[in-house]
């Protein structure tokens, strides 16, 4: 996220997150339907993009703390 104002860094970081849950429920969802494992790829697919989401933030924070 080098070049970006603070602004950009925390929309860019926003939409790191939303993009990461969101697409592991979508993965999740789709795998499910394909294999017929209802719920329980959606909460994998839950789960594993809430842990890409914190490790966004833990890289943000990362990035933030040399920059200080």
């Amino acid at each position: 996220m080098a070049g970006l104002g603070s602004g950009g860094r925390a929309s860019a970081l926003g939409i790191e997150i939303g993009v990461a849950i969101v697409g592991g429920l979508v993965a999740g969802y789709w795998a499910d339907g394909r294999f017929g494992t209802s719920p329980w790829l959606t909460l994998f697919g839950f789960g594993f993009g809430t842990l890409v989401a914190g490790r966004c933030i833990w890289r943000a924070a990362q990035e933030a703390a040399k920059e200080d």
